[in-house]
Order: structure tokens, then C-alpha cells, then sequence
């Protein structure tokens, strides 16, 4: 017969509130999960509020960066020249508003590196005008009137001399373009702006440290333009070459650039440079004598094109339906050939967007949305050449184009990308 623990002993009390040894165990096992599972919950959270408050962190940084850009289209006049970095405070008492500054010249553009705490960008800069003038179109004075014929426009402001203008013909074909606003014909000087000292200095060394003995350049390279500038000796012909970043590629003497490199914001310096059939990318080529551009070549935002002075014959073509985004730069020589020679020709389907600066005389047809600035116009024909003549020329300002840093003007900063 089993003993039967009546309630209220001490053995009932016992008996029934006894656990055995291995539910401790258990219950230890089950409290300490519990802590972790709490932990975790706790630092889950606190890990994204932190990671939230680095996100607006980081945009506000991002943010920073962006208005020291406007800033520095506005007013420049924090920066300590070329080379030498500096800091600008966009909001005394914030610390964290501090945004590091430093550039550099580029080319006929301004390379601007801004730092804001850990973020960091690359800016490539223009002007907002080409010159004080704002023109459209600029002649200086030759003391002929200036004949204006075929489809031919211009939009903005015509400097030319006090002959004025005339519409005629040539051959049989009579002027059927837009007639020019008199309140928009201004009297211009006896010379073109000519190019800020500092632009052809710079321009001049960039030829002499071409002729140095630099490293033999990769076919494949990329760097920052942040870092330092990366000198490369070329070849007389690139092919299936793709750089990018601050590459001064120098050539010794002519260089042929086949249409399937890739460059983007490369620096091209040679002798003579040729720029094959499809070329697509982004180039600023200096040359000594001359710059052809077959058919359909695309200079994207950042490029440009400059012929030095030294020449007499010195030249840019731009052949069939090519493209330049940027400038188009024949610098100026004091002799001059007996019958006229085209410094500059542009084809009937080329178009340029920016500024077109010729010291020497111009056969320009097509586009250019921008201003441009040529010491005379001439159209060359089979049959002959026409002399002072603005012929299938459509010429336009437009608001959002960006040009290089070449003549005096106001120093408005705006960006090319």
C-alpha cells in the first residue's frame, strides 16, 4: 500500500515544489537566449540609427560639395591660385561645413577638386561668357562691308566694321536666310581680343614638356584627376588605345588617333594630329601646324582643338558631320601668304558648340552655337574664293554653353561637367 502525504505536511510541500537538476540547466540556457535575443534587438536598432545618421551625414557632406561649386561660379576670390589648396567655410560656427579647394588649369578649362570629410568630387570648369563683348559674332575692322548670302543667320551680336553689312548672292543662289536686327550690329576694333598671357604661357609649356623624354604610354589606363598629371610618349599612330583621366599624351611629331580609342579627358600634344573616321570621346589636342577631323568625329563636353601661331599655313578641318563640344582655337601669326589661305574650314554639316577663335581667315559653313571670333570670312568655291562673305554659316548664343578660358571677360565660372 503506497504512503499517502496528506496536504499541509512538510512532505507535500517538498514533493511538490522538488525540481530535478537538469531543469537549471535549462532554464539558463533558455534565460541567456533570451539576453542575447534582447542584445541583438537593442544593437539592431542602434546599428540603424547609426547607419541613418551616416546616410544624412554623408548627403549632407554630398550637399556641401555642391554649394561650394555655386560658390565658386559666384566668387573665386577665396581660392590662392593654381596649385595651392585651401579650405572655404560655408557656415561660420559649423565645423562640419568646412570644404577643402584646390585646381588647376586643364587644358583651356579648370580642373576644380573639392573635399568635404570623407566625400570628394572632380569638377571641370568654363565661363559663363567668351569675352566683355558677348558676341555672337565677332570681325574687327577691315574697312569692307561685310556680304552675308545664302541660309545664313546669326542670333546674338554681329561685331563688324563701319561698312556694315549687305545681303548678295553667290552665283546663282541669293541670300534666304534671316535678316540681322540693326540694334543688334555693333562697331568692332581694328584686332581680335587677343589670348590672356596666361593661357598662352601655359599653353607654351605644355609644348616644351612634350619634347621631354617621358614613359611609353599603356594601351589601357585610368586614372584620377585628383592625382597628379600622368606624361606619356605616343607613337604615329594610336590604335584600340582607351585612357582615362589626367593623360598628357606628347608626340614628337605627327600622331594619327584611329576612331576606335577611347579617351575621356585626355590632353593630346604634337606636331600634326589627325582624328580618324568615328572618333568618339573626350580630347583637348594641341598641335604645332595643323588638326583634320575626318568624317563624323564627336569631341564630347571638355574638348577643344588649338593650332599654335608659329605656321604660316597652319590649319583645323572639320570634315562631315562631325561634332565639338568645347573650342576651336587657330592662334594668330603677323606674316602673311600672298592669296589667302584657309586657316579654318568647317564643312557644311559640321557644328561646333562653344567658341571658335580664328586669328587668320576662316571658310566656316554649318553651326556654331556660341560666339564666333575670326580675323576675316572667306568662302572658297570651285570657281574661286569670295572674300568678306558669311555664307551657310548658321551662327547662335545659347544660355547654357560653356566656354573656354582664352580672352578677357568676366570671370562667371560655370560648369562643363
Amino acid at each position: 500500500m503506497k504512503n499517502i502525504v496528506k496536504p499541509g505536511t512538510d512532505s507535500f510541500y517538498k514533493r511538490r515544489f522538488m525540481m530535478h537538476g537538469s531543469v537549471m540547466a535549462s532554464v539558463l540556457v533558455i534565460s541567456t537566449l533570451m539576453f542575447i535575443g534582447i542584445l541583438g534587438a537593442i544593437s539592431l536598432w542602434d546599428s540603424e540609427h547609426l547607419l541613418a545618421a551616416r546616410y544624412f551625414f554623408r548627403q549632407q557632406q554630398r550637399a556641401h560639395l555642391v554649394s561650394a561649386v555655386v560658390k565658386y561660379c559666384r566668387d573665386t576670390s577665396f581660392c590662392h591660385g593654381f596649385g595651392q589648396d585651401t579650405s572655404l567655410m560655408l557656415f561660420p560656427g559649423m565645423a562640419t561645413s568646412k570644404v577643402g579647394v584646390s585646381r588647376k588649369r586643364w587644358g583651356l578649362y579648370e580642373m576644380l577638386v573639392l573635399t568635404a570629410g570623407d566625400e570628394k568630387t572632380c569638377r571641370l570648369m568654363g565661363k559663363e561668357e567668351e569675352s566683355y563683348s558677348r558676341a555672337a559674332l565677332y570681325l574687327p575692322e577691315r574697312r569692307r562691308t561685310l556680304s552675308i548670302a545664302g541660309q545664313s543667320r546669326v542670333e546674338g551680336k554681329l561685331y563688324t566694321g563701319a561698312q556694315g553689312v549687305t545681303y548678295t548672292q553667290v552665283r546663282s543662289e541669293f541670300f534666304n536666310g534671316t535678316p540681322i536686327a540693326l540694334s543688334s550690329i555693333c562697331r568692332s576694333e581694328e584686332v581680335l581680343p587677343l589670348p590672356v598671357p596666361e593661357i598662352t604661357d601655359y599653353v607654351g609649356e605644355l609644348f616644351r614638356r612634350s619634347a621631354m623624354d617621358w614613359p611609353e604610354a599603356e594601351s589601357f589606363g585610368k586614372a584620377t584627376f585628383a592625382g597628379s598629371v600622368e606624361f606619356r610618349h605616343i607613337g604615329r599612330e594610336l590604335e584600340a588605345m582607351s585612357l582615362t583621366g589626367p593623360y598628357v599624351l606628347c608626340a614628337f611629331d605627327s600622331v594619327y588617333i584611329r576612331g576606335d580609342c577611347r579617351f575621356r579627358g585626355v590632353i593630346v600634344v604634337a606636331g600634326k594630329v589627325r582624328i580618324g573616321t568615328g572618333f568618339r570621346g573626350t580630347v583637348q589636342v594641341f598641335a604645332r601646324d595643323s588638326i583634320l577631323l575626318e568624317e563624323r568625329v564627336v569631341l564630347q563636353a571638355g574638348s577643344g582643338l588649338w593650332v599654335n601661331g608659329e605656321n604660316i599655313r597652319r590649319s583645323i578641318q572639320l570634315g562631315e558631320d562631325c561634332r565639338v563640344n568645347g573650342y576651336v582655337v587657330v592662334a594668330g601669326n603677323a606674316e602673311r601668304l600672298e592669296s589667302p589661305y584657309a586657316h579654318y574650314r568647317q564643312s557644311a554639316s559640321a557644328g561646333v558648340k562653344g567658341l571658335v577663335y580664328v586669328d587668320g581667315i576662316a571658310d566656316v559653313r554649318g553651326v556654331v552655337e556660341g560666339s564666333l571670333y575670326a580675323g576675316e570670312l572667306c568662302h572658297f568655291a570651285p570657281e574661286g574664293y569670295y572674300s568678306d562673305l558669311l555664307y551657310d554659316l548658321s551662327v547662335s548664343r545659347s544660355p547654357d554653353t560653356v566656354y573656354p578660358f582664352l580672352m578677357k571677360g568676366p570671370m562667371g565660372r560655370r560648369e562643363v561637367k
